[in-house]
């Protein structure tokens, strides 16, 4: 055979290898881009504190970012946000509203609550769509007033667990390995341990190591044996040990080296003899990806290592995973690695001067614009913001399945010596978030809508002719809402994407092509406002107690008093006791409208309901056996005189109904003659009548709307009001009390801000800053400031 032959030979052979590599990168790529093809989103939640009293609030705000961008999600309206107890058991659970990618939110507790440990979660419907948890889950302390408790810090080995992780995925058998330890406690905290043993089967000593201060360590094990290999770890004469893993035949192993280079990542793939005579011609692919985002290069092996040399420009900001693909795309081996990038801008605040009880803060973030959270407690709180702040959440825990803790240990003054620790805990990620068989074979559908507002929806319970002659009206004064539909052939209708605020009232009326009330029977509903989390929760529930809780007879002095427990003694009755209005929060724009509690007096006075309106700003006017109501004042430039009339919060198409009722059927009226807030439907003001429970409700046939009371539907935002604490300088309100919360503070486009924050006679305060800006980088600060 000629050489020439051969060269030919070598030749087709070396483009048929090159085609084979190029359709390989072409599967990874679009496997990755079908698979991030969906927004997935994540939600971190910045607490104003994590340790609440039962007669506190619970305020919160939440930045909902898309994945893949790390900007807010401006698109994301429906999030829940719920509490569990540390056995998962849904304690409560609310609708809140987002806008421009924020939720603002808080929930009152009570003394229903037990102390001990819960969990905030946060959800959106989208999220079950993907394989992964992207929801969040948030550890909170709460504590019954009623008890007295205390904190038994464990520092015992006893109870301790020694956790494993094997760089590479296997012990390999001929090869060097390396193994990551974290030793806890507990309660999960990591032990710092020193002279850590490591033995092989024949009891004899091959290593020691240590942990640091979060109980993480690593160690090698040179050209390892086929034997079981174990871990002692001895403290104050209690000793506990682990064997590791089976040792196995054949396989490829990764090392990865991201902190000793500050411009290199050095990467090596590893085998043994028996597997390089298997794959000595073969290729592979080194994958580095993030989301979908990733960079690909090919290589052989030449020998049992082959050492691989990047720039650090191939990898991407923030948790990168590394992987080894054979030649059908199969994932050999992988490793978490992390790509820090400085920023350049910092938060700086500064006093700007006190004012009686009072202190203005001035805060820079030099020429950014971006949307801050605060929370300002006593200096000597007991709250700690270090395991959940938006830089760890947004950038390092959402992209993991342990998470990391205490992010200021590891990212302030960031140094080779904290990436080497945080490298340590990548190490010991026992598995992956993202499996590469989940990427390669599935493609996320849409089976759970990416929610948008809520449905209204219901059938027509009479006889339609002509459908296309009626239209049906949707109002809401409340919600500022006044939309038309139409009925379909199965007398079915639907409203989309209402903002439908939880405990208020929508109206559903009838109109023919006269624009005439028509009677109306119905059944209504709201839909998608109650969907659920169908993925398996993590385990929550703590390892140990390491809390005792007694409870007390009476209030406990170590907890912050507050000045509305307090028992009164002394009650002044008077003659006369005025009647409370029972019906101010049923209708939006109340501030604007007096109500009138009908009393017998009052009865007796006007006698029927047309009287009591004509006394009280209103012209009326009966012909034959219907009525007209006009405002006296003009209220609007289009004339018009006619005031908006409810019955039991139902819009009276008619106003036949109220002629000649008797005032003693009454329970209350509430006259607005301005009409302000309520839409251009009563620019001449609004009229509420509300009936006495003892007369029955009026016959609904004659009330041509049917209302619809929205059980479940988004919460209001509530502005932050803090406790009236009865002493502010006791040890008590400086471990626990709350001094302000501040959840939404722009800056202005010099990246400037202010706020102004009570004294409440603390010398000096711990501000919190959380937020992002119109880049998408995160903020977390903790900011102590002198008040003189």
């Amino acid at each position: 055979m000629s050489k020439k032959f051969f060269s030919l030979v070598s030749i087709f052979l070396f483009l048929i290898t090159k085609a084979q590599e190029k359709d390989n990168h072409s599967i990874i790529l679009k496997s990755i881009n079908d698979y991030y093809s969906l927004a997935s989103e994540n939600i971190h939640i910045h607490f104003n504190k994590n340790n609440y009293l039962t007669n506190e609030t619970i305020w919160f705000k939440g930045y909902i970012i898309d994945k893949k961008s790390n900007g807010l999600n401006y698109q994301t309206t429906n999030v829940y946000v719920r509490i569990l107890d540390k056995d998962k058991n849904e304690i409560t659970n609310k609708l809140f509203l987002a806008s421009n990618g924020i939720i603002i939110g808080q929930f009152k507790l009570n003394e229903s609550y037990d102390s001990g440990t819960y969990y905030i979660h946060t959800y959106t419907n989208f999220m079950n769509n993907f394989e992964e948890d992207e929801s969040s889950y948030y550890p909170i302390e709460i504590i019954n007033t009623k008890d007295n408790f205390s904190i038994q810090n464990e520092t015992s080995i006893d109870n301790a667990t020694i956790d494993f992780s094997i760089e590479g995925g296997k012990l390999l058998l001929e090869s060097d390995n390396t193994i990551g330890i974290h030793i806890t406690n507990c309660d999960g905290r990591g032990i710092k341990l020193s002279n850590i043993k490591v033995y092989d089967s024949k009891n004899t000593l091959i290593n020691q190591f240590a942990t640091n201060s979060k109980g993480y360590g690593k160690f090698d094990i040179l050209k390892t044996k086929n034997e079981i290999y174990k871990i002692v770890a001895e403290q104050s004469g209690e000793k506990i040990e682990k064997n590791l893993p089976f040792v196995k035949s054949e396989g490829i192993v990764l090392s990865v080296n991201n902190y000793s280079d500050e411009n290199k990542i050095a990467i090596k793939a590893k085998t043994n003899n028996f597997t390089f005579e298997k794959i000595k011609d073969k290729n592979f692919t080194l994958m580095i990806q993030k989301n979908d985002q990733v960079n690909l290069t090919d290589f052989y092996f030449e020998s049992t290592s082959r050492d691989i040399i990047l720039d650090k420009s191939v990898l991407f900001k923030g948790v990168n995973i590394i992987r080894v693909l054979d030649e059908n795309n199969n994932s050999i081996t992988e490793r978490l690695v992390y790509n820090h990038v400085k920023s350049a801008s910092k938060i700086i605040l500064e006093k700007k001067n006190k004012l009686n009880d009072s202190l203005t803060i001035k805060g820079l973030l030099k020429d950014k614009i971006a949307n801050f959270s605060i929370s300002i407690l006593p200096n000597e709180t007991i709250t700690s913001f270090e395991d959940n702040s938006i830089i760890s959440q947004l950038t390092f825990n959402n992209y993991l399945l342990n998470k990391l803790e205490n992010y200021s240990y590891y990212f302030n003054d960031y140094n080779r010596k904290k990436q080497f620790e945080l490298d340590l805990f990548l190490l010991n990620q026992t598995s992956l978030k993202y499996e590469w068989n989940n990427i390669l074979t599935k493609k996320p559908i849409i089976k759970y809508p990416f929610d948008v507002g809520l449905n209204i929806e219901g059938t027509l319970n009479q006889l339609i002719p002509n459908k296309d002659k009626f239209t049906l009206t949707l109002t809401s004064f409340a919600n500022g809402i006044n939309l038309k539909g139409k009925i379909d052939e199965n007398n079915k209708f639907l409203f989309e994407n209402i903002v439908a605020t939880d405990s208020t009232s929508f109206f559903i009326s009838l109109l023919n092509d006269k624009s005439k009330y028509e009677t109306i029977k119905l059944y209504s509903k709201v839909s998608n406002n109650k969907n659920r989390f169908l993925k398996t929760l993590p385990e929550l529930k703590e390892k140990c107690e390491n809390k005792i809780f007694n409870a007390l007879t009476e209030y406990n002095s170590d907890f912050p008093y507050l000045t509305n427990t307090t028992i009164l003694k002394d009650v002044l009755v008077s003659d006369k006791v005025k009647l409370k209005l029972e019906n101010t929060t049923n209708f939006y724009n109340r501030g604007g409208s007096q109500g009138y509690k009908i009393d017998q007096d009052k009865a007796d006075l006007y006698y029927d309901v047309i009287g009591f309106i004509q006394s009280h700003g209103f012209d009326v006017k009966t012909v034959g056996g219907s009525v007209s109501i006009s405002n006296r004042t003009i209220n609007s430039f289009k004339g018009s005189l006619t005031p908006a009339i409810f019955l039991d919060d139902a819009p009276l198409g008619s106003l036949d109904l109220i002629l000649n009722m008797n005032l003693n059927m009454v329970d209350e009226i509430y006259i607005n003659k301005r009409g302000f807030g309520t839409g251009m439907n009563s620019p001449s003001g609004t009229i509420r009548i509300y009936t006495k429970k003892q007369f029955g409700s009026i016959n609904n046939e004659k009330v041509n709307s049917k209302s619809l009371l929205i059980k479940d539907g988004f919460q209001k935002e509530v502005p932050f009001k803090n406790p009236t604490y009865a002493y502010y300088e006791d040890n008590a309100f400086k471990k626990y009390g709350t001094v302000h919360w501040i959840p939404n503070l722009y800056t202005n486009e010099n990246g400037e801000f202010e706020f102004k924050i009570p004294t409440l006679k603390q010398k000096s305060f711990l501000i919190n800053i959380q937020g992002i800006d119109n880049e998408g980088n995160f903020y977390y600060e903790n900011i102590l400031i002198e008040v003189e």
